[in-house]
């Protein structure tokens, strides 16, 4: 049996007046929906605790079945979405050319400066000191202002705080040891300190900056860093779930968190296409459709364009509702509010399974306060062992099938042979 997840990012929201107190998912026009939401079992997902928010990708690394001590960091997935090479004795910082005024510390006007291309960009690198204490630095760009910071050496650790405090007029963050006291940790928090000030130095007599300067242009005097990580070895989705499993989206994240995984990725932006594609990929156990689109609208803070979002792509999940062969779930990964300096917010989003013979509710909208009066509420991590129940995949807990529990039967067992 198959299970197709159409994955809508940042669907959950709050209500707004102007769209008399409904959420944009509750106050568009979603008529396919709602007639997939009357033949589910519908209810509501938090994805890590009540009110803790969290990011698209480590979202998805826990309902796909992983611990939360077992991810990587952000840095490092985006790293291997953009083909980069990771060694096995570096840690991984995602980095922003920022600017700065020194007023007893470094004040944070801009943190991303614009009409910053690659190639400033990798000019700018080459003022940024290469080696301190033994340890080697190197920069690699990404997109726009954007990219990453490598550090090599022996007994780094990746448990340190960022420098960036993500918003504008703050002081640049002093690197601490993160959720750790290891000598590592701090010797790790040090070793970046001393680069962030010999960066920043170096920068203001780059001729990238003194051309900016002459064009009015605020210069790129910081490189902020975030979201340090170190390369883990995973266990793949297959062994991990027992399911040949694919993504279908565009994002350099997804792809990432895919290839970490082990699971097949098809690049595909028109989630009409995508959800298409889906139904005919036979010889697939889990196929997992994105979209970005009402994440993108939350952002940009305004009810009506997300909710013309959500209109948009409830007409176009039409072709899943003649999906017959499996097991279909509708979700999010996280809430996006349509308003304010949030990111993103830790209230929990709707989902619905719809397969054959599962037990159906009385939900008869697709909704934030509809799925609330439904069968269930789960956490990210109930969500592949809810698919491995729905799908009929499971085997009794107390089997032992192998070296590690598995909530799955295996395909594949290790043979006792005649010695």
């Amino acid at each position: 049996m198959r299970t197709i997840t159409l994955l809508l990012d940042g669907i959950g929201d709050r209500v707004y007046k102007e769209l008399d107190f409904k959420t944009p998912l509750e106050y568009g026009n979603t008529p396919n929906l709602n007639k997939l939401c009357s033949r589910g079992y519908c209810g509501m997902m938090t994805p890590l605790f009540p009110g803790v928010e969290l990011g698209t990708e480590l979202a998805h690394f826990l309902m796909f079945g992983y611990k939360l001590d077992e991810y990587p960091g952000r840095a490092i997935i985006d790293c291997i979405g953009e083909n980069k090479k990771i060694l096995d004795n570096e840690i991984v910082l995602r980095t922003s050319w920022a600017n700065v005024s020194c007023e007893e510390g470094f004040f944070l006007n801009e943190r991303f400066v614009e009409e910053l291309d690659k190639e400033d960009g990798i000019k700018l690198s080459q003022n940024l000191v290469k080696d301190i204490d033994g340890y080697k630095f190197r920069w690699e760009h990404s997109y726009d202002s954007h990219g990453f910071l490598f550090i090599e050496g022996n007994n780094l650790s990746a448990n340190v705080s960022d420098s960036d405090p993500f918003y504008n007029n703050q002081f640049v963050m002093k690197v601490e040891e993160f959720e750790d006291d290891s000598f590592e940790a701090r010797k790790t928090a040090e070793i970046i300190n001393k680069f962030l000030v010999k960066a920043s130095k170096s920068l203001d007599e780059s001729l990238v900056n003194s051309d900016r300067i002459s064009k009015g242009l605020a210069p790129a005097n910081f490189l902020l860093t975030k979201w340090s990580g170190k390369m883990k070895t995973l266990e793949s989705f297959y062994k991990k779930n027992g399911m040949k499993s694919a993504i279908i989206g565009k994002s350099n994240l997804l792809k990432g968190l895919a290839k970490l995984l082990k699971m097949e990725y098809f690049e595909e932006g028109n989630f009409k296409k995508a959800i298409e594609t889906a139904i005919s990929m036979e010889g697939f156990d889990y196929i997992h459709v994105h979209t970005k689109l009402p994440d993108q609208a939350s952002h940009k803070k305004d009810p009506f364009e997300k909710v013309r979002v959500i209109e948009e792509i409830d007409k176009e999940i039409e072709p899943i509702l003649n999906f017959k062969e499996g097991l279909i779930v509708v979700t999010g990964d996280h809430t996006t509010p349509s308003f304010g300096k949030c990111i993103h917010a830790g209230d929990d989003v709707p989902i619905m399974f719809i397969g054959e013979r599962l037990r159906t509710d009385d939900v008869m909208e697709y909704g934030e306060r509809t799925c609330t009066k439904g069968s269930f509420k789960i956490n990210g991590e109930d969500f592949m062992p809810m698919i491995l129940n729905f799908s009929n995949r499971t085997k009794l807990f107390h089997l032992r099938a192998g070296k590690k529990r598995r909530l799955y039967t295996p395909k594949e067992v290790n043979p006792l042979k005649d010695v």
